[in-house]
């Protein structure tokens, strides 16, 4: 996409929104920077936009709240800014502009400026937090706390009236953290992995808790947590790192883990890390421990999953240590989570012990059933299937298929296993008592069964099946447009016929220029099929006719022919 031909991949009424706010001038200090175009656009509050690439459009960044597209109108607003400085530029004569800012830089006295700016900085928040992660190298190197107090200063800059943080602020906070995390992978090129560790750590410890007074529902202050223990994780993994400073951060991390009171994934992440190095018995031992301790202090309703994660998380570390009796002892008293359960099942695998697999499986299920948990049900019976091929016992696995298809809402993935155990002649037959029990009592298409039966008839090539279940009146309107495109090539004048009154319903139903257009589209469609010119030139006169008042529909018909 580029800055001639955006319009051509932007909703038209995305289009329409941010071009009213360009013409209303809401558009403000639009200028180019390292690559960027940066822009304020006045809206409800006032949004900053950054759009990388200055010939092409590369990327952009908007920090309104708006999730329900790819594009903001506020984007759009700035790209038609951008469009019109261009055009601006090549009609009018080059000349170097007075940059004011600068002058001012360049005659004000630095004690007027020092004094502007510490006035003001008390009333711009934004700058403050600029100023913190940009210059944190200045900050007095002795002080041993000083990363936490500038994560404690952008925290408190962020705060709203109710020490709520809102999105746009959250966004911003986000990224002064980013700002100050890129100053931790400065100091690792400097060598100096004292000051990276205290940079991530003052973050990790901050903001789980933060999380819970924030709207952080994009995710960026998470992902401010996760590049922090990214820094960590490759300061661990690196060859270079001295032993002595990998175990500062072996203890800082398991100190934060321990700390860290949140359901958010960083907990976990922090284990996880950690358990993916190779550690000694000693640290493993101390994991251990304290994992222990986490398991005992779970509480509430909903802990289930929790208990079974950190008690396989204690099993493995069993093993690894090498105490396979602690190991078994866990695994048999925690056997009814079945996160255990398949930890038993994959050793009895190794042995091809497949009867007491089936028993273990079994018992599975009977303990989801209770607990009301028909997907774990389905996973069991799903291994049961595959212990009925290792053992190669065709019945039994035909059997589980058709089960597993009829009561897993006829699931196209079972059917197709199914008909690979059967040679043709026979998947034929099978193939045919399938339908009739899909079809039921009635013997008849239904709302129930109609998609499955067309799926079956695309899958197996059954043409002419599928045309005479588009003619059923009760159900064709639901897999016309979903399954239709089939046969296009094979019955082009049955296809039209079919989608004629369809097409003049959906037009009398449409009320808004989103219908409208879906309404175009499908006119559009119908030209690439035999025969359909004709057919779409007919339903344009006849909507013109019938909607000339509807000077929208009218527009979006435009672009049919």
């Amino acid at each position: 996409m580029n800055y001639k031909d955006f319009k051509q991949h932007i909703s038209e009424t995305i289009l329409t929104r941010g071009k009213s706010y360009f013409d209303a001038g809401a558009v403000e200090d639009l200028t180019k920077e390292d690559g960027h175009w940066l822009a304020n656009v006045h809206g409800s509050e006032i949004y900053e936009v950054a759009i990388k690439g200055i010939r092409s459009i590369k990327e952009w960044d908007c920090d309104c709240p708006y999730d329900r597209g790819p594009i903001c109108k506020h984007v759009v607003a700035v790209l038609y800014a951008i469009q019109a400085e261009s055009s601006k530029s090549k009609t009018s004569k080059p000349k170097k502009a007075k940059n004011q800012v600068d002058e001012i830089f360049k005659n004000a006295k630095p004690e007027d400026l020092l004094g502007f700016f510490k006035k003001n900085l008390r009333y711009h928040k934004d700058l403050k937090q600029k100023l913190l992660s940009e210059f944190i190298h200045l900050l007095d190197a002795g002080d041993k706390d000083r990363y936490n107090k500038v994560v404690d200063n952008l925290i408190k800059n962020s705060g709203g009236k109710y020490g709520y943080i809102e999105y746009r602020e959250g966004k911003k906070l986000s990224n002064a953290f980013d700002k100050l995390l890129s100053q931790a992978e400065v100091a690792i090129q400097k060598k100096n992995y004292l000051d990276a560790l205290d940079i991530c750590a003052a973050v990790l410890l901050k903001v789980p808790n933060l999380l819970l007074t924030v709207d952080d529902s994009s995710g960026a202050l998470q992902g401010s947590c996760h590049y922090a223990l990214n820094i960590l994780e490759s300061l661990l993994e690196s060859p270079v790192i001295p032993p002595i400073f990998k175990d500062q951060i072996f203890e800082f991390m398991l100190h934060a883990f321990e700390k860290d009171k949140t359901d958010f994934d960083l907990k976990d992440n922090l284990l996880s890390t950690l358990l993916a190095q190779d550690l000694e018995i000693a640290k493993l031992k101390r994991i251990q421990k304290v994992v222990q301790k986490t398991f005992n202090n779970l509480e509430g309703n909903y802990i289930e999953y929790s208990q079974a994660h950190y008690i396989s998380i204690l099993i493995d570390i069993a093993q690894r240590i090498g105490n396979e009796e602690e190991a078994e002892k866990l695994i048999n008293q925690y056997l009814h989570f079945s996160q255990i359960r398949r930890m038993r099942l994959e050793m009895l695998f190794e042995k091809e012990d497949y009867e007491s697999a089936k028993q273990l499986i079994a018992d599975g299920i009977k303990v989801a059933e209770e607990k009301g948990h028909p997907g774990t049900v389905t996973q069991w019976k799903n291994v049961l299937i595959k212990i009925s091929r290792l053992e190669k016992n065709v019945e039994e696995e035909r059997r589980l298929l058709r089960e597993a298809f009829f009561n897993n809402y006829r699931s196209m993935d079972y059917l197709l296993q199914l008909k690979n155990t059967f040679d043709l002649t026979e998947w034929f037959e099978e193939r045919e008592n399938i339908i009739l029990q899909i079809l039921g009592k009635s013997k008849m298409p239904n709302h129930n069964n109609v998609h499955t039966l067309a799926e079956i008839y695309v899958e197996e090539r059954l043409w002419e099946r599928l045309l005479n279940l588009f003619h059923t009146d009760k159900v064709a309107s639901q897999i016309l447009e979903r399954y239709g495109f089939h046969l296009h090539k094979k019955f082009p004048e049955e296809m039209l016929a079919l989608y004629k009154p369809m097409l003049i319903h959906e037009a009398s139903r449409s009320n808004n220029r989103s219908h409208y257009g879906q309404v175009a589209d499908k006119l559009i469609g119908l030209l690439k099929i035999k025969g359909g010119r004709e057919v779409v030139i007919e339903l344009l006169q006849k909507f013109r006719m019938e909607y000339l008042k509807r000077p929208a529909m009218m527009d979006e018909l435009r672009r049919v022919l």
